[in-house]
């Protein structure tokens, strides 16, 4: 594949220096013609944040290749879900395809040419839905001359197109007063991984999780949509840590996950989606297990108190 700096970037930035650092210099090596940066604004009760998010902000000022650059910085703090979905709505609302990449995604340099070739391919197949640089599989499927077609969409460096995004609902209303029943058979996958995204959608409708990704699952999932990812993890989240909103600790098996290469010619994988399905269900949402149980119960309470509080008002 060779490399192209023509296709957009949006990178998304909020109050990390060192992190921003690392990955806006990946970004200036490739010299995108088109560069997106949206801010997040700084939180009035977090002391120092203020300056933290000036001096992040500062390091995307050092561009000195030609360049169209647009910024998106906000005065004041959205929150995760709200800054990240807002800023991608703002990025399709000037191209018609794009890579998004968050504060703390360093892509290798195989995945600007493998997202923007996929770009390419796909842009008029709208079963496709999303392009990941991440390959959670490494152990059981590292190749570097495949691609792989899943359900389930991974926002670690990732692509898509206006045509994709337009479907997508940050409020997930398709969700909301829906039953159970509705609900578990709408979801992928066998009742272990049911019950896992049931928790995680009922989160987000209750308010409970501020993020915007797991409405994003919804969107492909609601329109049976597909996503590609890459025969090697090409892009590594280094932003583990007490500075993290999602992804705290530092021992988390997905923390700087290792990157490789893929080779220039690479083509699809002849293995089914059902079949990386099943090993994405078993190996990277933890199916079968207590914790899914307990998320289950807690929000099935929660859910249940909330509506009849709701209808008392």
């Amino acid at each position: 594949m060779k490399k192209t700096a023509t296709t957009p970037i949006l990178f998304i930035i909020f109050n990390r220096p060192e992190t921003t650092s690392a990955v806006f210099n990946k970004i200036k090596e490739l010299k995108p013609k088109d560069l997106f940066i949206a801010a997040d604004g700084p939180r009035k009760d977090k002391i120092g944040e203020f300056e933290l998010c000036e001096a992040t902000r500062k390091i995307t000022e050092s561009i000195d290749w030609k360049c169209n650059v647009r910024r998106l910085y906000r005065k004041n703090n959205l929150g995760c879900g709200k800054a990240v979905s807002g800023a991608i709505n703002w990025f399709f609302k000037n191209v018609d395809c794009g890579i998004i990449l968050e504060d703390d995604c360093l892509p290798n340099d195989s995945f600007y040419s493998f997202a923007s070739n996929l770009l390419d391919k796909y842009k008029d197949d709208v079963e496709i839905m999303h392009i990941s640089g991440n390959n959670f599989l490494n152990n059981q499927m590292h190749l570097d001359n495949v691609y792989y077609v899943s359900s389930y969409p991974h926002v670690w460096g990732w692509a898509t197109w206006k045509r994709a995004w337009d479907r997508y609902d940050y409020e997930i209303r398709d969700w909301k007063n829906k039953s159970l029943c509705y609900k578990i058979k709408s979801v992928k996958g066998d009742i272990w991984n049911k019950l896992f995204w049931v928790s995680k959608f009922d989160s987000v409708n209750y308010k409970v999780t501020d993020t915007w990704d797991y409405q994003w699952v919804f969107c492909v999932m609601k329109y049976n949509g597909l996503s590609l990812f890459s025969g090697t993890n090409l892009v590594s989240n280094i932003g583990f840590g007490v500075k993290s909103t999602h992804t705290s600790g530092n021992n988390n098996r997905y923390s700087n996950l290792k990157t490789s290469s893929l080779l220039n010619k690479i083509s699809l994988s002849s293995k089914r989606k059902g079949q990386i399905d099943l090993i994405e269900e078993r190996e990277v949402f933890r199916t079968k297990s207590l914790t899914t149980l307990i998320h289950f119960a807690y929000f099935s309470i929660f859910c249940m108190l909330y509506n009849k509080l709701y209808k008392k008002i």
